[in-house]
């Protein structure tokens, strides 16, 4: 089963978030348009915006690829890297172009990917990547198993007989799920927007006038 990526969850939540409260207030007989208050009203839009930009600072980190190296030289190569490193399984694309405004003459025999935490609690591992044969530059593709949220050190070693060029970096392990927690932390400011326009609508609601006794 796939995990849940926080930037679906978050815009999910924005898509279904407001509906929601509306049928809530719908229940309780308030109107948020017309009877909440004015003064709110750029309270809960400062809020929304905070939210956003919280959102985008987390997906810094998961969802899709992001460039790591862009445009390094190496040799007769120019190295790109662009990263999706998730916990549990990782994925690495490696873009190979020539120097310049040349076109990439030869390809390298090999191209592998070595990573060790950088607290070098384990031995360095080294995958094969594999070339991906529906693109007209050289792309290659390799999976990588991160076990530990930590920064790992990378190099991407091109073969091509007896030479062999080397690019070194640094990538960050990062959870690709939210869990449990996650979920509650991303949820509660939803929550809380709904709540101050609730309460806010409920001051503002008319009290029902009492019905004038007869004589």
């Amino acid at each position: 089963m796939p995990v849940v990526r926080r930037e679906l969850l978050t815009a999910g939540i924005f898509v279904f978030a407001i509906p929601f409260f509306n049928v809530l207030v719908l229940v309780f007989g308030l109107d948020l348009t017309e009877k909440c208050e004015k003064p709110m009203r750029p309270l809960i839009f400062k809020i929304l915006v905070c939210l956003v930009a919280l959102s985008s600072v987390a997906q810094a980190h998961n969802g899709p690829p992001f460039p790591v190296v862009v445009d390094r030289a190496s040799g007769p190569y120019k190295v790109s890297l662009w990263a999706d490193p998730d916990i549990g399984q990782g994925t690495l694309f490696i873009v190979l172009e020539g120097l310049g405004t040349q076109p990439l003459t030869q390809e390298p025999t090999k191209v592998e990917v070595a990573v060790q935490p950088v607290s070098k609690r384990l031995p360095e591992k080294t995958y094969a990547a594999e070339r991906q044969n529906n693109r007209d530059s050289p792309h290659y593709y390799v999976e990588v198993p991160f076990d530990k949220q930590e920064l790992w050190n990378l190099r991407i070693v091109l073969h091509d007989g007896p030479k062999v060029e080397t690019v070194s970096t640094r990538v960050e392990a990062t959870p690709d799920d939210l869990g449990p927690t996650g979920l509650l932390v991303y949820a509660f400011p939803f929550v809380a927007i709904g709540f101050v326009w609730i309460r806010a609508a409920r001051k503002k609601s008319p009290v029902p006038a009492s019905p004038a006794k007869e004589n």
